[in-house]
């Protein structure tokens, strides 16, 4: 990075103050930029160092400079399978420590922290899978750094559906019945009421009879 030189230019501090000379950085992936203010112009050394402490990967090139978003992402890609037991000494490997770091800042950004879930299209699995860790380990950690997973609201809301819906059926069903014996008695009613009138309709007739002699 010696021989590493940056864009200067003038930045102001605040709306309406004084303008102060800065060195600017842009991602050669993302095209994300930052900048250090300057007392006065300094060598590229000095800069990179100070890029470098923000979290960015310097080049020997600004072909070759990343945030430090797409910089973590190039490390993930380049990290190896490892392995969750613990090696033989009972020591942490190297790369076993990074894969540790990638997946606590995967999940400290796609956890939704008061909801309890992860944000949209995140899952241990998919952690697992850009940490190179087994899923295994990818809950097992996330229990025990932050939380279990809240259930999810949609089968939830669903079960609740459900019920509901059961006792409708339910005092459906029991309408039903109520209509079942309404009907049996109406049924009854109308028997009964049928006998009485080929009884009175009988006594009519002796009446008439008798009033014939």
């Amino acid at each position: 990075m010696t021989d590493r030189s940056f864009p200067f230019l003038p930045i102001s501090r605040a709306a309406h103050g004084p303008k102060a000379l800065s060195a600017r950085i842009v991602c050669s992936h993302c095209r994300a930029t930052d900048e250090v203010v300057l007392g006065d112009r300094r060598p590229g050394p000095w800069i990179a160092k100070r890029f470098a402490a923000a979290g960015w990967t310097v080049g020997r090139r600004a072909e070759d400079d990343l945030c430090p978003a797409c910089g973590t992402r190039r490390q993930r890609k380049d990290l190896p399978m490892v392995a969750t037991k613990p090696v033989p000494t009972g020591e942490i490997s190297q790369e076993a420590i990074i894969a540790r770091k990638v997946v606590h800042d995967l999940l400290f950004e796609h956890l939704d922290i008061p909801a309890k879930r992860f944000r949209g299209g995140w899952s241990d699995e998919r952690i697992a899978g850009e940490a190179k860790m087994s899923a295994k380990f990818v809950v097992e950690f996330r229990e025990k750094l932050f939380f279990k997973l809240a259930a999810d609201p949609e089968p939830a809301r669903f079960v609740e559906a459900t019920a509901a819906l059961g006792r409708l059926l339910a005092d459906l069903d029991g309408a039903l019945g109520e209509v079942g014996k309404a009907t049996d008695a109406l049924r009854t009613a109308e028997a009964k009421a049928h006998t009485l009138t080929k009884a009175i309709a009988e006594r009519v007739r002796g009446i008439a009879a008798e009033a014939g002699r």
